[in-house]
Formats: C-alpha cells, structure tokens, sequence
C-alpha cells in the first residue's frame, strides 16, 4: 500500500495524516474547509479537490475522521455518482476513525457487503497531542482480514490497536469508555469541591485521592493540568464528549439496560455544553461545576 485517501482534516484529523506521511505513505487528503486542506498541504498531504469517486478511485485504503455518522453516510454513499462507492473497487475498505454510533455502522457496512466493499470501524482514545506523536489507542471493529490490510497504517497513528470484535464494537467501545471517561471527570469535580468548601486543600486532597483507591484518569491526569491551572485546554472537545456520550445511552436504551447514573452523567454533560462557550474543551465542565457550587478549584 503507497496511496491513503484522507477524508477529514481538522483538528484530529490533521497530525493523524502528519503520523502516516511520517511514515512513508502518499496521503492524498479531501476536506470542504479550503482552510483545512491548505493547512494540509502545508506539511505534505497532496490535496484532493475532485469529488470523492475521484479519491476513491486513486487509493489504496480510504481512512474516515468525520464529525458524525450522518456525514460519514453522505461522504461514503450520499451522491451515487460522487460518493465515495462511486469509485470504489470491489475489495476496497474504508476505514472509520471517526466516533459515530455503532447501529450506524452496521447498518451501512450492511449496504456495502453487497458491494464488496469493507468498514472496519476504528475509533480512537487520546487527545491532540497523541494525535501529533502517534501515541492514541485504537479499537477496531471488523473482519480479521479486512483488519490486517490496515493495520500497518494505524500502527503510524496509534501506540495500541486492538481488535475488539465485528463492524461496530469499535464505535460501541469508544462511546461506552467515553462515558465512563465524562462520569469519572464529574464525580472528581464534585468530590473536590465539596472538600475545598470545607476547607481542604485542593492539591493535598489530590495527592490523597491518587495514592488511595478513589483515583482515576481525571483525578490522575486532569484535574491539576487543566484545570487548577485554569488553562482548561486538555484537547477534547465539550461538544464531542457530549455527543459520544449521547451515543452510548442510545446504546444502553437499545440494549435494554438501565443507566441510571450514566443518565445523569449524560443530563450534566448537557447543560454543561448548553452554558459554555462554543469550543469549550471537555475540562470546562468542571468550571460549570464550579458556578453550580460558588467555588473554583484554583
């Protein structure tokens, strides 16, 4: 393989490309935003302005970091004519970095099968700045096959790939951690705001939490870097943890299972991203919290 068709190059979307130009593949890059694509052939990415049957046609593998699935359906079948499937071989496999929900992707990977066409689904975990080192971790969904074709080029995105079962458990893990990932960051906020309206010392009381069994990512990795720090900046947007975890409760309803905490989580992430600003990183959440309780945790 010598040629990636790059379809989305924004924030994420970007270093991403960077890694697989890093290491050695041709990346012919599409985006609507003519600011983006120039910002990509700034450093190397051959800009595509044709349609997308166009790129499809002149690629090897086509790698997919769209904003939702909705756009994910219109770049891949949305014109019969322009859409990717327009140019598409049959054989070819689309690979969906992007983080959309997974009935989504069985559901279009189920229109495709008839083609011969291939989704592996393979959404990421990690910020920006691993985006820029090839340090994110990847849960792929799909045939084993389909899998090896690709896994050389997410071993230049990603320090992790794991295959975590058929189309669509990778867009089902990424929402389910992300949820998990909004829960933990809230309740640390909480935690510590009660304490600092106590009196306790924000730091020590991290200190404390990190070396017993309350801790977690955030309590590790967030609080005092981005948020303490008042830089609120940790590179994940608020809009995209509030989408991710709207779609792991749309998994939970379909599943049949109960999530009555997960349902709150998903109501304070909300009102959360109502009341920030737009652009707001996930962070801010906290910063909501604290107008809620009269306290920064400074």
């Amino acid at each position: 393989m010598e040629k990636i068709g790059f379809v989305g190059l924004g924030v994420m979307g970007l270093p991403m490309a960077q890694q697989l130009l890093g290491a050695g593949y041709t990346v012919l890059g599409y985006d609507r935003c003519s600011d983006s694509l120039k910002a990509a052939e700034a450093v190397g990415v051959m800009p595509h302005r044709g349609s997308l049957a166009e790129l499809a046609s002149c690629s090897e593998l086509i790698v997919l970091m769209l904003p939702n699935g909705d756009i994910v359906r219109e770049v891949v079948k949305g014109d019969s004519t322009t859409a990717l499937v327009a140019g598409l071989e049959p054989g070819s496999i689309i690979l969906d970095m992007s983080s959309v929900s997974p009935f989504q992707t069985r559901e279009l990977a189920s229109e495709l099968e008839p083609m011969g066409i291939r989704i592996v689904d393979a959404p990421v975990s990690g910020n920006v700045s691993k985006a820029r080192t090839g340090q994110l971790n990847v849960m792929a969904g799909g045939d084993t096959d389909a899998l090896e074709y690709a896994r050389e080029a997410l071993d230049a995105m990603a320090r992790q790939v794991l295959h975590v079962g058929p189309v669509g458990a990778g867009h089902a893990i990424k929402s389910l951690n992300n949820l998990l990932s909004a829960s933990g960051l809230i309740a640390a906020a909480e935690v510590l705001l009660i304490g600092k309206k106590f009196g306790l010392d924000t730091q020590i009381m991290l200190d404390v939490i990190n070396g017993s069994t309350g801790r977690n990512n955030s309590t590790e990795n967030k609080i005092a870097q981005f948020v303490l720090s008042r830089a609120f900046d940790g590179g994940f947007a608020l809009d995209l943890m509030a989408k991710d975890v709207s779609i792991a409760m749309d998994l939970a309803r379909k599943c049949g299972v109960p999530s009555i905490h997960s349902a709150i989580t998903r109501e304070l992430v909300e009102a959360a991203h109502s009341a920030e600003a737009r652009g707001s990183d996930h962070t801010a959440v906290v910063r909501w919290l604290e107008g809620l309780a009269g306290a920064k945790l400074e």
